[in-house]
């Protein structure tokens, strides 16, 4: 509760001779420290606040007899329990808080923090909260819906240290490669919650990365001016939204460096529609790159404001708004499906299906099927190739019974319903394949549907570990 330090907020208690321990009226509050500037505060035996006499001595609330002010502070923690309530009404003078702001305001939507920190934090908050809440104060007694406990930056395996000589000199690294390729490095190497290595990460991957994201807003900047109508290249504006659905939803979950790698497959997308597609005057490319510079803006500020400023806009990204998917965007009517096992075809065929590329909830003409099947059709990634998962069925599909398990092929996001389709070792299985659609460019598939696989993972080849860095990202095929 109490410390002999200066710095912290000062006991409303008062010592009288008389009548003993006496608290500060309402009226009185909040007590508030001497100006002790330029003052010895060195530890002395006893707290600072004791050579301020003018402060120390006082009058007894009570009695009116003389008396003498605590001189020890609160922990800060005190301060912190309760100072977010603070924010909702900083110049209300007739208590702490404004309590209709508060309950306007409150529960706070998301705490982030780190463990050895928050551990304290948090007890200490929902203690001040639920006490305020039996006081009639505030109508919650959780101060934070949400919690993300950060995980730290480690070098070798180990925390850093002066003592194991490991430390890692952030000066030199955001001199040597700017504060948006640090940033993006961290975010990117793993979820928030997760340690990052870093003797694992190369932040001249994201270096590189940056500079395409210049060089693609330098070209349409060039191109096509601000204000073109919102039309092109219809396989390009498909990666775009499937990438501003994709990006919103792992935003909102914290799955920041899953949302940095759809990123990267749009950039890499709108480097292809500039270099061998439509080229950079199509108004596909401007969305893509208005697209990357908006939704980059969260993860790497200044390089996204310059990019803004490529493009003909007046600063600042900031105030641009979060652009919509378009729903129409994201839904594909053909898809085929085909893989081989060992060498040997496993099965092929198209099939129709209405399939919702960004949430991966396919419909089928011949009936839905269970949100827990459809999720297990959901495909892509930086490198998004055609991959085999052995997969256990529950229930067949159209009825037929294929019993057991069975291999069935994954790439792109459509799906396409083929029953009792016959595989290489002899069994037959209805479970839906999953293919590339047969008519668009997704980001995240082979050259020929429009992006390099290659080229993405060349971002981070000098990283020692590629598939360490992406471990956390399903959808990846290092």
């Amino acid at each position: 509760m109490s410390r002999q330090r200066f710095w912290g907020a000062p006991i409303p208690i008062v010592y009288c001779d008389d009548c003993g321990e006496v608290p500060v009226p309402d009226d009185q509050l909040p007590v508030t420290l001497p100006d002790l500037r330029g003052q010895d505060l060195a530890p002395k035996g006893i707290s600072p606040l004791a050579a301020a006499t003018d402060w120390v001595n006082t009058q007894c609330p009570k009695c009116g007899g003389p008396a003498k002010r605590d001189t020890d502070t609160m922990d800060t923690f005190v301060d912190s329990s309760w100072y977010f309530l603070r924010y909702c009404s900083p110049h209300y003078t007739a208590g702490p808080f404004e309590v209709d702001s508060v309950r306007r305001w409150c529960p706070i939507d998301l705490y982030v923090g780190g463990v050895e920190h928050a551990i304290l934090h948090l007890l200490y908050s929902r203690f001040f909260t639920k006490v305020l809440y039996d006081m009639g104060m505030v109508d919650f007694t959780e101060p934070f819906v949400r919690l993300i406990n950060q995980g730290q930056v480690i070098n070798q395996g180990k925390a850093m240290s002066k003592s194991l000589g490991n430390g890692v000199d952030l000066g030199v690294q955001l001199a040597a490669h700017g504060v948006d390729a640090i940033r993006l490095t961290m975010l990117f190497a793993s979820p928030p919650e997760d340690d990052i290595d870093w003797a694992d990460v190369r932040p001249e991957a994201s270096v590189k990365f940056l500079g395409r994201v210049i060089r693609i807003a330098a070209d349409a900047g060039q191109a096509s001016a601000p204000g073109t109508s919102v039309t092109g290249d219809s396989d390009l504006r498909r990666v775009t939204h499937k990438t501003i659905e994709e990006v919103t939803r792992l935003v909102e979950s914290a799955r920041l460096n899953v949302a940095v790698a759809r990123l990267m497959e749009l950039a890499t997308a709108a480097r292809r529609a500039i270099d061998s597609g439509p080229g950079a005057g199509d108004p596909a490319v401007r969305e893509a790159a208005e697209t990357l510079a908006v939704l980059l803006s969260l993860f790497a500020p200044y390089t996204a404001e310059e990019s803004w400023e490529l493009l003909g806009h007046q600063p600042s990204v900031a105030l641009a708004g979060w652009p919509r998917a378009d729903a129409a965007l994201l839904v594909t009517e053909q898809v085929g499906s085909s893989g081989h096992l060992r060498g040997r075809a496993a099965g092929a065929g198209a099939g129709r299906a209405r399939c919702h590329q960004g949430t991966g909830r396919p419909g089928h003409q011949q009936g839905d099927r269970p949100a827990a099947e459809a999720s297990q059709h959901r495909s892509g990634g930086v490198a998004g190739l055609a991959r085999l998962r052995r997969q256990r069925h529950d229930r067949p599909a159209h009825g037929a019974s294929c019993g057991g398990t069975c291999w069935v092929v994954r790439s792109g996001r459509g799906s396409a319903c083929q029953p009792a389709v016959p595989l290489a070792f002899g069994k037959s299985c209805c479970r839906t394949v999953a293919g590339p659609p047969a008519s668009a460019s997704i980001g995240s598939d082979p050259a020929q549907y429009g992006d390099d696989p290659a080229e993405d993972l060349r971002l981070v080849a000098g990283d020692r570990r590629v598939g360490g860095v992406m471990r956390h990202q399903p959808d990846v095929a290092a």
